[in-house]
């Protein structure tokens, strides 16, 4: 087999991560498909592992793309922040994962090393309540301004706490108590066949 399929600056970008930050940071880097995949267990060096893959000359990750939230509702680890970078000289996609025990975890903002993540930070705020310190705009975007709670977290309820209607009498927008009245049924089990 010939060296023909091989990209080297590629294969020499994973071997550059491992063997530069893989002994200072304790993170976990995986190689699918061309994609980096990182794993980063402490938070205290998150910003560190931000400014090293967008200022590093090799790396060059310096194009936010996009931030996710998964819920884990029953599990020690509430939430998992998947963060999407890509090198547009390259063609390479990474994905930082972090962990947070739970809502009330902070977590640095990163829109002053990254000014296209603020609106994620605000939209991931407004629908899952994880704070972002020093995100100078952390409000709702999503939900008006009165709203209680964060629809996306799993222990919201599906229909919500307030129902909202427009009454025409008064000519205003109205909330009130979501009502989940329903008539008593009387079912008759018994059976019109015979056996």
């Amino acid at each position: 087999m010939g060296l023909d399929g091989w990209d080297f600056t590629k294969e020499y970008l994973f071997y550059y991560l491992n063997k530069t930050i893989f002994s200072k940071i304790d993170f976990l880097v995986l190689n699918f498909n061309n994609d980096i995949y990182l794993y980063l267990k402490n938070h205290k060096n998150f910003l560190f592992v931000l400014n090293f893959i967008k200022m590093n000359s090799l790396l060059n990750f310096n194009f936010f793309c996009d931030l996710a939230v998964i819920d884990f509702f029953f599990n020690k680890i509430r939430y998992k922040l998947v963060y999407n970078f890509t090198d547009l000289t390259k063609g390479l996609k990474l994905f930082l994962n972090l962990f947070l025990v739970n809502a009330l975890s902070f977590l640095s903002s990163i829109s002053f090393i990254y000014e296209a993540a603020n609106w994620a930070e605000r939209e991931i705020w407004d629908m899952f309540g994880i704070f972002f310190i020093n995100n100078n705009s952390l409000k709702r975007i999503l939900t008006d301004y009165g709203f209680k709670g964060h629809p996306l977290k799993k222990d919201f309820p599906l229909i919500g706490y307030l129902e909202i209607f427009y009454n025409a009498i008064i000519g205003e927008i109205i909330y009130k108590p979501v009502e989940l009245t329903q008539e008593y049924r009387f079912y008759n089990i018994d059976s019109n066949w015979e056996f």
